[in-house]
């Protein structure tokens, strides 16, 4: 007679040998109790070689896109100026047929901001440059005032502003016969 610990050992190593053929022939198969117990734990982490070619690949992929988000960002800052400045001079020029009374507004190439005649000074982000004013009324110092009368004309002209190196420029145009207003993307 078998003594009942080797009984144990020989099932366990039979079981053992059975479900390693199951495999072989791609049968599924479950594991005995005594079988699990017999198996070594399986390691499921990363290692540290697949952890560094991950965070390698997500470097190369931020140095691939965060350029062109930030040449995006800069082209929103010009475009953004721009359409303030539109909304400044259509604010104006409502304000001027209400009151009844000419108003001013002051651009100032030199310190790259613009301003009412009866406001605060507003100037334009570091990226963005005023890079032409033609039109209104020359005050000196190479400023320039674009003026809105009661009855809705203005001092016609134009205003155009840039972003950094690459992105398009945009244009305030101030028609003097109709009195509109119109911000357009230059190329």
């Amino acid at each position: 007679m078998v003594p009942p610990e080797e009984r144990e050992t020989i099932v366990i190593s039979i079981a053992g040998r059975d479900s390693e053929q199951r495999r072989r022939k791609g049968e599924v198969s479950q594991a005995l109790p005594a079988e699990r117990a017999t198996q070594a734990p399986v390691n499921s982490g990363f290692t540290l070689l697949e952890l560094l070619i991950v965070l390698l690949l997500l470097s190369l992929g931020s140095s691939i896109v965060l350029p062109s988000i930030e040449r995006g960002l800069k082209r929103v800052e010009a475009r953004r100026s721009a359409l303030e400045l539109g909304a400044v001079a259509r604010h104006l020029r409502s304000k001027a047929i209400y009151d009844g009374r000419p108003k001013g507004l002051v651009i100032n190439p030199s310190e790259n901001s613009y301003q009412t005649m009866d406001q605060r000074k507003v100037i334009l982000p570091a990226d963005v440059k005023i890079i032409k004013v033609e039109g209104g009324e020359l005050a000196g110092d190479g400023r320039r005032i674009f003026v809105f009368f009661p009855n809705g004309s203005i001092l016609g002209g134009e205003i155009g502003i840039s972003g950094s190196e690459g992105t398009p420029p945009y244009f305030i145009r101030f028609s003097p016969l109709s009195g509109t207003i119109g911000v357009v993307r230059g190329t």
